[in-house]
């Protein structure tokens, strides 16, 4: 089978069953399925890498200083070395800063302000996290680190599978504005292309 981008697909057996399924093709990333109704699905397999999508060093509104802790957790009986690559928001098909982490078995290791102690820069980005082997665990803080304390929200490690998909849409719930500047939410919303041709 060749699709209209290229793309060769070869059929796959159904899950559970020892029958080749028309239905459903495989072009050694992606798995497309056609279900009875005629709707199709990308099913993409989960990679062993985690993309942290906001990661920042820089200066905010108010004088805000926005820094990003990182923390991975190596669950394994291994030790794992993982690759962080850094892509500097705004720069287009630019290549990533990279850097090594070793993390001991069953044990954590946190990055505190990550863009400028582990990249030495500054600005804001994401984070590609890619393990040796297995998988990783991957959750990170993003907060204005000011003289009064800190507040900010957690970013969460995502994988290939928490990506909207061509034809998929997502929906961001609890946005918020405040006209009072002191007091009031304001929402941010960031942007990461998981994948390597451009999007609109």
């Amino acid at each position: 089978l060749t699709s209209v981008d290229g793309s060769q697909w070869k059929a796959l057996p159904r899950r559970g069953s020892g029958v080749v399924a028309e239905a459903m093709a495989w072009d050694g990333d992606t798995v497309l399925a056609v279900d009875f109704d005629g709707w199709l699905s990308f099913l993409v397999g989960d990679a062993p890498q985690v993309t942290v999508p906001a990661v920042a060093h820089t200066a905010g509104y108010g004088g805000s200083r926005w820094r990003s802790d990182l923390e991975i957790h190596n669950p394994h009986n291994e030790p794992v070395s993982c690759t962080l690559d850094y892509f500097k928001q705004g720069v287009s098909d630019g290549e990533p800063v990279s850097r090594s982490v070793t993390i001991a078995s069953s044990s954590s290791v946190r990055i505190p302000d990550i863009v400028s102690s582990l990249f030495a820069t500054t600005g804001s980005g994401a984070l590609k996290i890619t393990p040796s082997g297995g998988s990783v665990m991957v959750s990170s803080r993003t907060f204005d680190d000011g003289v009064d304390g800190t507040y900010g929200q957690h970013v969460p490690g995502m994988r290939t599978t928490d990506a909207i998909r061509h034809f998929e849409s997502g929906r961001l719930i609890q946005l918020s504005h405040s006209p009072d500047r002191s007091t009031g939410f304001r929402t941010n919303i960031g942007l990461v292309n998981a994948c390597s041709d451009g999007m609109q």
